[in-house]
């Protein structure tokens, strides 16, 4: 099974769409709402798992593959959006990313990756969004760029993905 964090958002829900499309299940977190979406819900047995997750508490987090044998992680949930501090925004959003790289190696997940969307602009005045836009140190989704299972760096040709005009 595929756990996908953050998995029953935008983002999360459609990944998971064509993660079941490849012929995988799916474990989707969720911090609020475990409601699925349509075109999730006709999945037939066991298929789609909902767990209620909140990333940033290591012992929930590991006890999600007590319940299921996990294979690979697509991290993609985020920090809760009301949180006034960004730096308790940035806290928050680190300490769920180290608990997902702390659960792949417990587990012994050998696929693990993540992403982030419109986060990462946060702080950026200046529309429409670009690529090459600099971002605030604040972003809370940089760090995600850097790091990989086992404490080991990404290489340096890893970097945010061009949008096609």
């Amino acid at each position: 099974m595929i756990l996908i964090t953050g998995g029953l958002g935008s983002i999360g829900s459609h990944t998971a769409r064509a993660v079941l499309d490849l012929g995988e299940s799916v474990v989707l977190t969720a911090h609020r709402s475990t409601a699925l979406p349509e075109y999730l819900a006709g999945e037939p047995g066991g298929r789609v798992v909902v767990e209620p997750l909140d990333t940033t508490d290591e012992a929930a987090f590991l006890d999600v593959g007590k319940r299921h044998e996990i294979t690979g992680i697509v991290h993609l949930a985020a920090a809760r959006y009301d949180l006034p501090d960004p730096v308790e925004y940035f806290r928050a959003e680190t300490r769920g990313l180290l608990n997902a790289l702390k659960a792949a190696t417990v587990w012994g997940v050998r696929r693990f990756s993540v992403a982030s969307s419109v986060g990462v602009y946060a702080g950026v005045a200046a529309v429409p969004w670009r690529e090459e836009a600099p971002l605030p140190a604040a972003a809370g989704q940089l760090p995600r760029h850097h790091l990989a299972p086992g404490g080991h760096r990404l290489p340096s040709g890893v970097r945010r993905r061009k949008r096609r005009a």
